[in-house]
């Protein structure tokens, strides 16, 4: 009895949609979160331009910080909106994969304060690429778990879905060496996780093209020799 229960647990209570509304609601929740550290100067209301500018000033690692990772974090959504565009259904490990990724999107505010606080100390600044890493890995076991497990819609584009296979292997290496670099000098570790993204998604955006166009060329000559004949 108890066996036929849970076989069915995953059909009644496993809908994609509740965890693609509770994905979508923590995100919301926490890029709103991340303006709050953003404080109005505590001046006085006659206080001069020059205070108020040099008050601005020192909260430039702060509008640095919420920027890069409003933007990441958008960036994180849409992934995760892409990834359950192919996904047909869902199974309990990969809830619970989901539900571990969310938790690490729920640190971005405290990962983005502390690097805000202390953006020239390496831990802060690894701290903060700890995090981002950990959800790129997060993201790529829940696309990894969902393919082996035959949960992908057998309809999806096979040029998507190589496409989000890059992107999020980018992920995982730029935010790998962000956080290697940050040990050793933490503002060129921003530079160094931008140019390795953008020469692994450069590279891998050559080779499915070129795929692409295999393919196309692949489909005119099987179509032209179907015609001929």
């Amino acid at each position: 009895m108890a066996n036929t229960i849970r076989s069915k647990l995953p059909h009644i209570l496993l809908t994609k949609g509740r965890v693609e509304a509770l994905t979508d609601g923590i995100f919301a929740i926490v890029m709103t979160l991340l303006v709050l550290e953003l404080r109005v100067p505590d001046l006085p209301h006659t206080a001069g331009q020059r205070e108020i500018l040099a008050k601005l000033n020192e909260l430039r690692p702060f509008f640095f910080s919420f920027a890069i990772t409003f933007v990441l974090a958008g960036s994180f959504w849409f992934f995760h909106h892409v990834l359950f565009h192919f996904v047909r259904q869902v199974t309990r490990p990969l809830v619970w994969l989901n539900i571990a990724f969310l938790m690490f999107v729920s640190l971005l505010p405290f990962s983005t304060n502390f690097m805000g606080h202390f953006i020239r100390q390496p831990i802060a600044v690894m701290f903060y690429f700890g995090n981002q890493f950990i959800l790129a890995l997060l993201l790529k076991a829940q696309w990894i778990y969902a393919e082996r497990q035959g949960l992908m819609n057998p309809e999806a584009n096979s040029i998507w879905k190589k496409h989000f296979a890059a992107r999020t292997t980018a992920l995982i290496l730029g935010y790998g060496a962000g956080l290697a670099i940050a040990f050793k000098d933490p503002e060129f570790s921003f530079q160094v996780m931008g140019i390795i993204m953008a020469g692994v998604l450069t590279v891998m955006r050559i080779r499915q093209r070129r795929e692409a166009r295999l393919e196309q060329e692949e489909f005119i000559a099987k179509d032209a020799t179907e015609n001929g004949s």
